[in-house]
């Protein structure tokens, strides 16, 4: 996909899913990683249903007239069975008119995890 194509322009970068959701045509395209790496914190039921509030939000928010490009939400989850991983969804509008968002899935660990910042794949 053109996501993983960009992805793979800047090699040695953390290796994180992506999701673009497009309201006017409701699809979403997005790379494998952003599925895969939610395993073990969410289901693709509750998954998708995190991005579809999210979303929806995002719209709510960028309607207001103060609302700025550059913001953006940030939600975490902890994983299931072990407490020292999170993973972190972020969400920025990417164009307001019709609404298209950019949605990043991280996994990282715990505040309180004395090792590195990010689990590698």
């Amino acid at each position: 996909t053109y996501l993983e194509i960009f992805e793979s322009l800047s090699p040695g970068r953390e290796k994180v899913g992506y999701l673009i959701c497009d309201q006017r045509t409701l699809d979403r395209f997005g790379n494998r990683r952003f599925q895969t790496k939610a395993v073990g914190f969410l289901s693709e039921h509750e998954l998708n249903g995190v991005v579809s509030d999210m979303h929806a939000e995002l719209l709510v928010l960028s309607a207001r007239a103060t609302f700025t490009n550059d913001r953006a939400l940030i939600r975490t989850f902890p994983h299931r069975l072990d407490p020292l991983r999170v993973m972190e969804i972020s969400a920025s509008v990417l164009r307001r008119h019709p609404a298209v968002s950019l949605f990043v899935l991280r996994l990282l660990r715990s505040p309180g995890a004395k090792s590195p910042p990010t689990i590698p794949e």
